[in-house]
């Protein structure tokens, strides 16, 4: 149905989203949320992603974790058609949920329905603690972005250990240690920090950025 307004993604991203989708048609659909949570995470941002979740939710029955999909996907869907489906799909969340939480204790004390709620679902769980699965959303995909950021700095301070190694090897000078007398082809120690401490300004940038965007999460 959404095929044709599909858009680039993170491979990663893609490829749990194609997955999820394909489960989710095949009516796997607890297999397909547990790819489509993935895609979310990987790109948050994308609509397709939320939207598919938000379907799959709705079917098992999660209807606070539908409804917060849908309205993410709202948030980043700029397509008329879809964007009536989500109203649809919240709507349809919106009168379910009142149901569930009233039809089995209405008019009955506080203390038989607490014990007759013991098996409650994992949407009432949800929403009887403070912290929401909108916040753990939100901590997940902040959380997300930093580790992405700390692998790209732990790969720049190895490229700068590679690059250390292979000027002292190829271009450095021969050096005599003395104390020991030991000679050996290595650079100054001017040129090792020059480099490091270019790596470490790229890997301050890159963690700016990205708790810029961790913050930008709402």
């Amino acid at each position: 149905m959404i095929a044709c307004y599909l858009t680039l993604l993170p491979v990663a991203a893609a490829t749990n989203l194609e997955e999820g989708i394909k489960l989710y048609n095949e009516k796997q659909y607890s297999n397909a949320r547990l790819l489509l949570e993935k895609a979310v995470a990987e790109s948050p941002t994308s609509w397709q992603a939320h939207y598919y979740l938000a379907n799959t939710c709705l079917v098992l029955g999660q209807m606070t974790k539908a409804k917060f999909h849908y309205t993410m996907c709202q948030k980043n869907c700029a397509y008329g058609e879809i964007l009536n489906h989500c109203q649809t799909g919240i709507a349809r969340t919106e009168k379910h949920l009142p149901k569930a939480a009233s039809s089995s204790t209405e008019g009955k004390p506080a203390t038989e329905a607490k014990a007759e709620g013991a098996d409650e679902s994992d949407d009432e769980k949800e929403e009887s603690k403070p912290v929401t699965y909108a916040d753990k959303v939100r901590e997940q995909n902040k959380a997300h972005i930093l580790k992405l950021a700390q692998d790209d700095c732990e790969k720049l301070r190895k490229e700068a250990k590679e690059q250390i190694e292979y000027e002292a090897t190829y271009e450095g000078r021969r050096w005599k240690n003395v104390e020991t007398g030991e000679r050996k082809f290595d650079i100054s120690e001017e040129r090792k920090h020059e480099i490091q401490q270019a790596c470490e300004e790229k890997c301050r940038k890159i963690m700016d950025e990205a708790k810029r965007k961790a913050d930008s999460i709402r």
